[in-house]
């Protein structure tokens, strides 16, 4: 498990049984306009710098002391498939685009403190250069399935408001190991 009990716990805290909560965060992540009632649900849900870090942690999973062994892991490692099988040139623009969206996801992450801040764009931009267009569409893409992916990680995460950290660690275990 790429975190520990205590970040567990805050997980548990603060997703158990609440979809909705996750459902606002894609949304604003998604730069998709909120009420002033949502904005101030995310402040007040987000202003525990822990809670963010966490919430970092599933979005752009980095190296970190404390993963133990067989975890350890960043986006580029698991970012192109086929590496030692492509030449430079078919790989720069899946590179550019790695790039883009981790930039993305650093603008997304900054809207949890500040939802009124600089909104990732996922609108598809036509008229492009045609490689231009193609690390654009591989950034948007990429980032909407890493955040819908890092979501829903996050609800499995939290379990029911009933079920004890160390029952929820047991289950993801178990279910890991199938």
């Amino acid at each position: 498990m790429r975190i520990n009990e205590k970040e567990l716990k805050v997980i548990k805290d603060v997703f158990a049984e609440n979809e909705p909560l996750l459902i606002l965060v894609r949304n604003l992540f998604f730069g998709m306009e909120l009420t002033e009632e949502e904005k101030k649900n995310i402040k007040a849900n987000f202003k525990d710098k822990e809670l963010r870090r966490i919430i970092r942690k599933f979005l752009i999973p980095e190296f970190d002391a404390d993963i133990p062994i067989g975890f350890s892991t960043d986006l580029w490692m698991s970012s192109v498939d086929g590496i030692k099988s492509n030449s430079p040139e078919t790989l720069f623009p899946i590179f550019k685009s790695q790039e883009k969206w981790i930039e993305m996801m650093e603008t997304a992450l900054k809207l949890l403190e500040n939802p009124d801040g600089i909104k990732v764009n996922l609108k598809i931009m036509t008229g492009l250069d045609p490689s231009d267009m193609y690390v654009q569409i591989l950034a948007r893409n990429n980032f909407v399935s890493a955040v819908e992916r890092a979501l829903t990680q996050i609800k499995t995460w939290a379990g029911q408001k009933s079920e004890s950290v160390s029952e929820t660690r047991e289950r993801l275990l178990k279910d890991s190991s199938k």
